[in-house]
């Protein structure tokens, strides 16, 4: 694909979290057309003609799961998380990252690193870790530091490559893993269900399957059309799209029950940072635990998971407070 040519789109027939063919439509827009062409082409620098489909934002009439009914082959999404959103935890231009990675017991993911051991009643250097869609691997980074056996799987080839300088091991489908992690990543799946069932396969017995997702609250204010004037600060901060401000910037409060970082580490996190977060400003997160022996079953994959998947969202993932996971009794059905 060259740096000019554009991208196709594939059609959803069916709701990404139960299968259901009746949906209808919340909002529609093509990419190349306002109100959605001025923030492709303000947040990826790219000229939005090169998008050919439409953001069609549908609604499943059975489970009411929020999904887009258009979403990138496999061309697109390898341009996207290579090339588009190269930013993004960034490590040569993210001071969080450079904290976190040096620092990893006092970091977010340290704590929850710490937080998941304490509840399997295992050692770190006993546990193998998997982070489903790493990004930079900033997560799995820190999982290595405190003694985890750390894999990582990415769509980037680049980010795979940099993962295995600092000693990560690419996702093995062979292994088990104690504790997997998906940072805010079933939101941009194509077939988020599907995925959930292979994680579950490779979940080890009493194991982990943390699944992270931006604020249900923001992603629901955005499809219902709420104007700026109805819509409440913590949802405009929260809006996981910016529909209606992109010079807000998200805050990222630390929990009241983690480790807090040290006021001269990190300068660009000291100002304006509340001990506790608003419920909407809250990303959704789930973990859900297996059960021994694997293929013991339980409540259906769907229904575990169709409350907190938004599926196909085109928005850049943005930091939101941690929320300290329930977890449940859980395996594919």
């Amino acid at each position: 694909m060259s740096a000019t040519g554009t991208f196709a789109f594939e059609t959803r027939s069916s709701c990404p979290a139960c299968g259901s063919p009746e949906s209808r439509r919340r909002f529609a827009a093509r990419f190349d057309q306002p109100p959605i062409a001025g923030f492709i082409s303000s947040f990826y620098k790219i000229d939005p003609a090169r998008l050919d489909g439409t953001y069609d934002a549908r609604q499943c009439t059975a489970c009411g799961t929020f999904f887009q009914a258009e979403v990138g082959n496999d061309a697109l999404l390898e341009q996207l998380y290579t090339h588009w959103v190269f930013e993004i935890g960034d490590p040569m231009r993210d001071p969080h990252y450079a904290f976190d990675v040096t620092h990893p017991a006092l970091s977010r993911d340290g704590h929850e690193l710490m937080t998941a051991a304490a509840v399997l009643g295992r050692d770190l250097q006993a546990m193998r870790t998997l982070d489903f869609g790493m990004g930079w691997a900033g997560w799995a980074r820190v999982a290595k530091s405190l003694g985890c056996d750390s894999y990582g799987h990415e769509l980037s080839a680049d980010r795979v490559a940099y993962a295995a300088t600092h000693g990560i091991k690419p996702f093995d489908p062979k292994l088990t893993y104690h504790f997997i992690n998906t940072e805010q990543v079933f939101e941009h799946l194509t077939d988020p269900l599907g995925a959930a069932h292979m994680l579950a396969g490779v979940l080890a017995p009493g194991g982990i399957l943390k699944i992270s997702l931006p604020s249900p609250t923001a992603s629901i204010a955005c499809s219902t059309g709420s104007s700026p004037a109805k819509a409440t600060s913590a949802t405009k901060r929260s809006c996981p799209c910016n529909r209606w401000s992109t010079s807000i910037a998200s805050p990222s409060p630390v929990c009241a029950r983690s480790p807090a970082r040290p006021a001269s580490a990190s300068p660009a996190r000291r100002s304006s940072v509340p001990t506790s977060p608003s419920p909407a400003a809250a990303r959704s997160t789930r973990a859900f635990r297996s059960k021994s022996p694997r293929n013991s079953r339980g409540p259906s994959t769907a229904a575990s998971i169709r409350a907190t998947i938004t599926s196909g969202c085109a928005s850049p993932p943005e930091p939101h407070a941690p929320a300290l996971a329930a977890a449940s009794d859980w395996q594919p059905g």
